[in-house]
């Protein structure tokens, strides 16, 4: 097993390496996992990729955002989500 990060690096390596040849690349990626996020900075040079900087925020995933939308919404629009069910309100937030 590989972190997912040293995987992400790999596959742009592996992908991108007739670009690679003579040139030095640094490559910002950034993931927004369903419960976290992760950025990384990897460097490519000589079909070489080494990673420079990685920053992982565990409680801030794609679900906590949606959360943050949904909640923003509900209450800018009051009026309008006071008359959705229960049921339908389970539904938005799937």
């Amino acid at each position: 097993m590989v972190s997912e990060h040293v995987a992400v690096g790999y596959s742009y390596l592996w992908f991108s390496k007739k670009d690679l040849i003579e040139t030095t690349k640094r490559v910002l990626f950034i993931d927004f996992g369903d419960s976290q996020s992760s950025c990384f900075v990897y460097s490519f040079a000589n079909h070489i990729g080494t990673l420079e900087n990685l920053a992982v925020h565990r409680d801030l995933g794609v679900r906590n955002i949606d959360e943050g939308i949904y909640s923003f919404l509900k209450n800018k629009y009051a009026s309008i989500m006071a008359n959705i069910s229960k049921k339908s309100e389970l539904r938005v937030r799937e």
